[in-house]
């Protein structure tokens, strides 16, 4: 009953005003929504959200949520392309008015498609048709960028190693002019935190890459 009470006096009574200088505006009341930035914020976010799960599932589609991040995906054959397009048409379609009926959106300027696919598989696949998201059509994407790594249509993650490597390369080449200034001791620090956390974020996904690949992640961490 406690933490009924506390969650609920959490949430409620709630009021905000924006400060310009010396200057602020009146208190509105906040009926919906938690604070930004709280402890309890994205867990209770995440519990709100959580019926969109239920809803794809329903449409026999998956589905990957970070926070406010979802990801709805299905496997297309040659044989079945139409009825799966049509069930996530329809997936899109039932998840929109669910956002709409509980207070959120869905932002097709944010949104993206991509096809996954082998290079031959996806020459030789028949035309599908571009998904639309509350009424806008989402054009299908060469490559997109799902939680900092890049996922390209042929799953190489050519480019998102291209983009590690600059971004390393770029923080070693900054350590480099205070490199004099800086004990052993401080540039192996700061070398860790700043350039190798980018190796090591996520790398898993690099197993069975291109030897390519391998040669430029090896290059950036030497």
């Amino acid at each position: 009953m406690l933490q009924k009470t506390l969650v609920r006096s959490y949430l409620s009574n709630r009021h905000q005003s924006v400060w310009a200088g010396q200057s602020e505006s009146p208190h509105t009341h906040c009926p919906t929504g938690v604070p930004q930035g709280s402890v309890l914020g994205s867990l209770l976010f995440t519990y709100y959200i959580s019926p969109i799960s239920s809803i794809a599932s329903s449409f026999d589609a998956g589905i990957q949520q970070y926070a406010d991040d979802t990801q709805i995906y299905i496997a297309l054959t040659t044989a079945d392309v139409t009825a799966h397009l049509t069930c996530l048409s329809s997936c899109l379609s039932a998840l929109h008015n669910w956002f709409c009926h509980n207070g959120l959106a869905l932002n097709s300027s944010k949104s993206e498609s991509i096809l996954f696919g082998t290079r031959q598989r996806l020459r030789n696949f028949p035309l599908v048709s571009t998904p639309t998201i509350a009424g806008s059509q989402i054009p299908f994407s060469d490559n997109i960028k799902t939680l900092g790594v890049t996922l390209d249509a042929n799953l190489t993650l050519n480019q998102h190693v291209s983009s590690l490597c600059k971004s390393m390369h770029f923080h070693t080449r900054a350590l480099r002019h205070i490199r004099p200034a800086l004990s052993d001791c401080m540039a192996t620090t700061l070398a860790i935190s700043l350039v190798q956390s980018h190796l090591d974020y996520a790398n898993s996904l690099l197993h069975g890459t291109s030897a390519a690949n391998i040669h430029k992640l090896q290059c950036a961490q030497n």
